[in-house]
C-alpha cells in the first residue's frame, strides 16, 4: 500500500507504469529522482496510477485527476503500441491495427518518421474528431477510421507551413478511405487533397445531406453514402 523510492536513480518517469500491477498502492514517494521532479511528471503518475492518494508527500486532489485525464487520456502510449506490435518492430510494419484504443486526435501521432512503411492503418472505434493526428504518410494505401467522432475531413493549413502535409493532404497514394459511422455533415475538404488514386470511398452512416466536392476523384470506382441525409442530386 505504501512504497518509498525517494533519492534513487529513476531517470525515466515511464518506469512507474510498471507499478500498475500493485492494486492496493495508495502512497508513493519518488521524490529526488532525476526523472521525477516536475509538475508534468506528477500529472503522468496520477494518470497511470489511478488509485494513488498521496504522491511525494502531497495529497492528490480531484482537480489533479481531471487534469491528468485531459492531458493523457486518448494518447498513443508505448503500452498500446507494444501490445499491438507483439515484439515486432514498428518500422517494419505494413499493416497497423490500433482499433478500439480510445485514441483522440492529438496532432501528428502518425507520420512517415514513426510508421515509415505502413500501407494499411486501422483506427476504427476510437474517439477521433478530426484527421489532424495524421501527418505525411506517402506509403499509406488504406485508411480505416470508421466509428469515431469525425466532424470534418478538412484540416486547415498552417500559414507558416510552405508545404502542408497533414490529414488528407498527407496521403497522396491513398486508395481506400473508410470514414463510415461518424458525425460528418458534409464532404468539404476532400476537394483540396490530391487523392488521384482513391478508388474506394466509404462514408455511410453519417449525416451528409449533399453529394459534392467529388469532382477531382478521377480514379473513384466505389462510393458508399448509404444511411445519410441525402435528399437530392445536384
Amino acid at each position: 500500500m505504501e512504497l518509498y523510492l525517494g533519492n534513487n536513480m529513476i531517470a525515466d518517469i515511464k518506469e512507474i507504469t510498471k507499478l500498475k500491477d500493485l492494486p492496493r498502492l495508495i502512497i508513493l514517494d519518488i521524490s529526488c529522482n532525476p526523472g521525477a521532479n516536475s509538475q508534468s511528471n506528477r500529472v503522468y503518475c496520477i494518470f497511470h496510477l489511478r488509485k494513488l492518494r498521496v504522491l511525494d508527500g502531497i495529497s492528490i486532489d480531484p482537480q489533479e485527476h481531471l487534469e491528468a485525464k485531459e492531458t493523457f487520456s486518448g494518447r498513443l502510449t508505448e503500452e498500446i503500441m507494444s501490445s499491438r506490435l507483439q515484439g515486432r518492430k514498428l518500422a517494419d510494419m505494413r499493416e497497423l491495427d490500433l482499433s478500439n484504443c480510445k485514441l483522440r486526435d492529438f496532432e501528428d501521432m502518425f507520420d512517415a518518421v514513426k510508421i515509415p512503411n505502413v500501407r494499411e492503418l486501422n483506427l476504427n472505434n476510437n474517439l477521433m474528431s478530426s484527421l489532424r493526428c495524421l501527418g505525411f504518410l506517402p506509403t499509406l494505401k488504406t485508411l480505416r477510421i470508421r466509428s469515431n467522432k469525425l466532424e470534418t475531413l478538412y484540416c486547415k493549413p498552417n500559414p507558416e507551413d510552405k508545404v502542408f502535409k497533414k490529414g488528407l493532404f498527407g496521403m497522396p497514394g491513398i486508395e481506400i478511405l473508410d470514414v463510415s459511422s461518424n458525425l460528418l455533415q458534409y464532404l468539404y475538404g476532400i476537394q483540396f487533397a490530391h487523392l488521384k488514386d482513391l478508388k474506394v470511398f466509404l462514408a455511410a452512416d453519417n449525416q451528409i445531406s449533399k453529394i459534392e466536392n467529388l469532382e477531382k476523384l478521377r480514379s473513384l470506382r466505389e462510393l458508399d453514402l448509404s444511411k445519410n441525409k441525402i435528399s437530392k442530386f445536384d
